[in-house]
């Protein structure tokens, strides 16, 4: 018994591996005239085909995407090493910060220690307000 190929023609639908769907007009087996592709994400896109091509639109878009997409990966790389190297300033800061409390403190007591022995406000005002 011959086994009979079935050749899609007129309107119908095909699922393509990597989860495209193909819905519109089918000829001897090619998709051929009005269709819409859809993706598994829910992206679509209606276009004329021939033969089982989509019009060139389609092509220039699906080469323009893998190169946004690849644009992205880079930009997205960049930004996350520009994170890293924030994080890096901001615990440098906050180590400076720190330093700049110690210090503040310590010329506090200072200026606390230096009034009680006696020693002229003028001058330690002066000097505090130059630190």
């Amino acid at each position: 018994m011959a086994k009979h190929r079935f050749i899609p023609h007129g309107w119908g639908f095909y699922e393509f591996k990597g989860d495209i769907k193909y819905t519109g007009w089918f000829r001897d087996g090619f998709e051929h005239g009005w269709g819409r592709l859809t993706w598994s994400n829910g992206d679509t896109y209606g276009c004329y085909f021939s033969k089982g091509r989509p019009e060139a639109t389609l092509l220039k878009l699906v080469k323009e995407a893998k190169k946004l997409k690849t644009k992205v990966s880079k930009l997205t790389a960049s930004l996350m090493e520009s994170q890293d190297n924030l994080s890096l300033e901001e615990e440098k800061t906050m180590q400076v910060a720190l330093s700049l409390d110690r210090a503040q403190e310590r010329c506090e007591a200072l200026h606390y220690l230096a009034l009680s022995a006696g020693v002229d406000a003028g001058h330690l005002n002066a000097i505090r307000d130059n630190i």
